[in-house]
């Protein structure tokens, strides 16, 4: 008895899943149908002319300052110059420094 009620579940569910397997509908073909209803729906408003009013174009105003001088950048040591340890430490110490007064410079 017990096996019976198990092979009827059995089938059952088995039924259920071929069903549903049947059922879903590819995620692309569901794409194409909703992107087919909106190039309709687009088409359908798109026929109909709509008159924007034109958008005034906002001259900027002049600075009354003078754009500030640009900062020569400091030389680069050439790549096949071999450094040694202080050196490196030297310059990194250095990047560090420019790097944090810039930081400072801007969040101020």
């Amino acid at each position: 008895m017990k096996r019976l009620i198990a092979l009827a579940v059995g089938l059952f569910g088995l039924r259920a899943y071929l069903k549903r397997r049947r059922r879903t509908v590819e995620p692309a073909d569901e794409l194409r149908d909703r992107l087919a209803a909106q190039r309709t729906a687009t088409a359908e408003t798109s026929s109909v002319p709509v008159e924007e009013p034109p958008t005034p174009v906002e001259e900027p105003e002049p600075a009354d300052e003078p754009p500030a001088p640009a900062e020569e950048p400091e030389p680069v040591a050439e790549a096949d110059e071999p450094r040694s340890g202080a050196d490196v430490d030297a310059r990194r110490a250095e990047v560090h420094a420019r790097a944090r007064k810039k930081i400072d410079e801007l969040s101020s």
